[in-house]
């Protein structure tokens, strides 16, 4: 619940993964982590695809190697249609790897080091079908697994 111990927990070396959204129960510190303000809209993305922003990231060979084209489409599950206000396009540039393909920079995949530890927002998707995990596609399913081999080498 406080910003200061967060981001120590981070410098210290350890890492947060945060999915679906649910950096929301962080309470808005990570607004303050990332110098962003979170904008949140309850409806679901139309199209359910992400563009490759920066596919150079060690993420995207550090377990499966993706060979993603930068600006590529990806297809994704449903998931909620979120973005942050940047205060520099910069930053946006630097920490966003996927983004939505919503027209608005909605992140979809967000990594940032902090120190020794590492920090990832991915907008995970999830099934309209009772939370079946059935539609989440073989690229989510990869890049988590490379989220975790990321953060564990």
């Amino acid at each position: 619940n406080n910003f200061e111990n967060v981001k120590k927990y981070l410098e210290d070396g350890g890492n947060i993964i945060v999915t679906h959204d649910h950096w929301m129960n962080l309470q808005g510190n990570i607004d303050k982590i990332l110098n962003v303000k979170l904008v949140f809209k309850k409806d679901f993305i139309p199209g359910y695809k992400a563009r490759i922003l920066n596919n150079s990231h060690s993420i995207f060979r550090s377990f499966y190697n993706l060979n993603l084209e930068k600006n590529s489409l990806i297809n994704i599950a449903p998931t909620h249609n979120t973005f942050l206000k940047y205060n520099d396009m910069n930053d946006f540039n630097k920490d966003v790897l996927i983004e939505l393909d919503d027209g608005i920079h909605g992140e979809y995949l967000l990594v940032k080091e902090f120190g020794r530890g590492k920090l990832i927002y991915w907008n995970a998707g999830h099934s309209y079908n009772n939370f079946a995990f059935s539609d989440i596609k073989e690229i989510e399913q990869k890049l988590f697994m490379n989220f975790i081999y990321w953060i564990c080498d």
